[in-house]
């Protein structure tokens, strides 16, 4: 049985002003929570890190989403900015992301099964708003005309059974997936004596 699971889209532009040695961004876009339309801005900054497994150096990307969607009218985006953000952090398998936060490391697996077309990077991306935390995949591409770098690809929600990330009590309560106290027992019936 397969289900349908929403996705959502993440591009990103390679950052014109973007000159080596300065602090800029090196990519910037925009991207979509799975089954949502709201575009959502985001910038990433490349970052150096050593794989534990192969001592290998390697890139990956961090940066933040914008809460605020680009896609709705001005006085909606200027409420919203008025609004206390409702995230809070989430820690999935050893990362633990701030609201807005965005993660993108080298897929490790892409390698096992080219026939696949797994993506290059994955990661994971908090969204400000406390819903929950959804992951990328995402291609490295090069625009044919300029020859630029550019990111694409799409964001889906982790599938059951294939994520080792359990979220807490806590997490569950907060998102009003699960209340505290005893349920009340269904179809039971008690004895009178």
């Amino acid at each position: 049985m397969t289900t349908n699971q929403p996705t959502g889209n993440f591009y990103a532009p390679v950052n014109r002003y973007k000159v080596p040695g300065d602090n800029k961004p090196i990519f910037s876009g925009k991207l979509t929570k799975p089954g949502d339309e709201a575009e959502l801005p985001f910038s990433l900054w490349a970052f150096k890190y050593t794989d534990k497994k192969t001592g290998e150096i390697k890139t990956g990307y961090s940066g933040s989403i914008d809460g605020v969607p680009a896609n709705i009218p001005a006085q909606d985006q200027i409420e919203a900015l008025l609004t206390d953000p409702t995230g809070a952090d989430v820690t999935i398998a050893n990362l633990t992301l701030r609201p807005g936060q965005i993660v993108l490391f080298p897929n490790g697996f892409k390698d096992e099964a080219p026939e696949k077309r797994r993506p290059d990077l994955w990661g994971w991306i908090n969204p400000t708003d406390g819903t929950a935390a959804f992951k990328p995949g995402v291609w490295v591409q090069q625009y044919e005309d300029s020859g630029r770098p550019y990111l694409s690809g799409q964001t889906q929600y982790p599938q059951p059974g294939k994520s080792t990330a359990e979220p807490t009590l806590d997490q569950l309560i907060a998102r009003d997936q699960v209340s505290r106290g005893m349920p009340k027992s269904k179809g039971r019936r008690e004895s009178r004596a």
